[in-house]
């Protein structure tokens, strides 16, 4: 049975809380590990984004920072 308007699970994420936007560059080019060397996410993570609650995208974007400075030939 439908619970009724009042007893719907609210959306917890507050204006002030907007997802963070993907890191896309628009070069999009997998290594032999499947990860971009475009945007350093893996092919999972790039899959995965939309679905992705804002938590889960920032822990990414801080992965992918990581992934940059230690590329061979990522541009600092």
């Amino acid at each position: 049975m439908p619970r009724p308007f009042s007893q719907q699970p609210r959306n917890t994420m507050n204006s002030c809380q907007e997802a963070p936007a993907s890191p896309c560059v628009n070069v999009c080019c997998l290594d032999q590990s499947n990860l971009c060397v475009g945007c350093f996410r893996t092919l999972d993570e790039i899959k995965g984004w939309r679905q992705m609650d804002p938590a889960a995208r920032a822990a990414i974007l801080l992965q992918t920072e990581k992934r940059r400075q230690q590329y061979p030939h990522a541009e600092q």
